[in-house]
């Protein structure tokens, strides 16, 4: 189950996702195929706009609608590899229509997510993960992440991590049992917001829990 909520302005958005997974064996790793399905609320409150002059009938009133979504994914894993395709959201809706709303051309559009990697013994102590994930939405250029990472002692990793066209962030990650990991990144902005922006820190709290039964194998999918 995922939930989340944004509001930028007068426009607010409120997600309600439920998730499936079904894993089996295949091989000498494992196949996950995946399904979600859920509702978006798009809500644009126009009355908190301050207009003294102009009399927009689009920037008027209150506006809120539901919109259904489902998406689907599939996940391939072994101890030092995995990839993974995903459609998070198949439909294209469009945020408002009515004879009212004179925008009503704005729509959502279909992501394409793929995420490949691999993990390289160097020696005893020391692995090396190259990742990237190629993302492609209709009607927006290709992204592609680029993510290359040094793994010591299975405890600490070093990494670079690079966004096309967007940003270039180096992170830190400690593993201070099987359970609990630390870390942080710090992100430098390439794009033109970078005369407004002099980077950002990311901290980050990993707490996995084992549950009789149910947990995995030592491995998992993050690679530590």
């Amino acid at each position: 189950m995922v939930m989340s909520m944004e509001t930028i302005g007068v426009h607010s958005d409120f997600s309600f996702y439920f998730s499936y997974a079904y894993r089996i064996r295949w091989k000498d790793g494992a196949l996950s195929m995946g399904l979600q399905a859920g509702f978006t609320q798009l809500k644009s409150d126009f009355t908190r706009l301050t207009l003294n002059s102009i009399n927009d009938p689009n920037l008027s009133g209150m506006i809120s609608k539901l919109r259904p979504n489902f998406g689907t994914g599939l996940f391939y894993e072994r101890k030092n590899f995995y990839a993974g395709f995903s459609i998070p959201y198949l439909l294209n809706s469009k945020y408002f229509e009515g004879e009212d709303v004179q925008f009503s051309d704005a729509r959502s559009r279909r992501y394409y997510f793929f995420v490949l990697a691999k993990i390289f013994e160097i020696n005893r102590r020391l692995q090396l993960k190259p990742e990237t994930m190629i993302r492609f939405q209709e009607g927006a250029p290709l992204g592609i992440d680029l993510n290359l990472k040094f793994i010591l002692d299975q405890r600490i990793g070093l990494g670079a991590f690079y966004r096309s066209g967007d940003a270039l962030i180096t992170t830190f990650e400690f593993q201070l049992n099987d359970n609990l990991r630390l870390g942080y990144a710090y992100e430098w902005t390439l794009s033109n917001l970078a005369q407004y922006s002099r980077g950002t820190h990311e901290f980050m709290i990993n707490y996995r829990f084992r549950i009789r039964g149910l947990s995995r194998p030592d491995y998992c999918a993050t690679y530590f």
